[in-house]
């Protein structure tokens, strides 16, 4: 019905809440009381999480030695997992951990091409259609204030990763500083895209 899983639970604990108030449960005003607070958790947590993108970065000792030379020619490509703020037709929204493909124009621009492909959770929840497909970031020289490589955690296993702090100008025109990280499948991967990087 277009509404999300967390809004179903929400309203669940609202309804079971009232119930408890008005003694069609058993615990009364207590186990009403209780209810709410786990909604008021869920609120809060929702909140927090969003402002982390869903994620946790760890970062790392800086390295000492990067390959000077390891800048991408503009037809190569490096497989990653996206997480930040992307665009498409007029459109913005964030996303996490979306495939994607990290790519350097000759101009120095910076691409990630991102697809969100449709899933399900628990055989119920699914991906509003309206959001599948490509997504896409760029980020300029000009823009890129710093790279920090570290590890993200987002599931049960650590990925090796970068943190892209930037200046993104918003659908409204206003420009506003923001991160997206990248996490990679080898420590490999995350060295060519940082030294890329590095090199604007």
């Amino acid at each position: 019905m277009g509404a999300s899983l967390q809004r179903w639970l929400l309203v669940l604990l609202g309804v079971l809440a009232g119930a408890a108030f008005l003694r069609v449960l058993p615990g009364g005003p207590g186990l009403g009381l209780l209810l709410l607070g786990i909604a008021l958790l869920l609120i809060l947590g929702q909140g927090w999480a969003r402002r982390c993108l869903y994620v946790r970065f760890l970062a790392d000792a800086p390295a000492s030695v990067l390959d000077a030379d390891a800048s991408l020619r503009p037809h190569d490509k490096i497989l990653v997992r996206a997480t930040g703020v992307f665009s498409v037709d007029g459109a913005e929204a964030a996303w996490t951990d979306l495939i994607a493909y990290y790519r350097t124009f000759a101009t120095r621009e910076h691409a990630i091409m991102a697809r969100r492909t449709p899933s399900r959770f628990l055989g119920c929840g699914e991906r509003d259609p309206e959001t599948l497909g490509m997504w896409y970031l760029f980020i300029t020289p000009a823009t890129l204030k710093r790279v920090t490589p570290g590890q993200l955690y987002f599931g049960r296993q650590p990925r090796p990763a970068l943190r892209l702090d930037y200046r993104r100008r918003t659908l409204k025109g206003k420009v506003k500083p923001a991160a997206a990280y990248l996490s990679f499948d080898s420590d490999a991967d995350r060295e060519r895209v940082w030294a890329d990087l590095r090199t604007c």
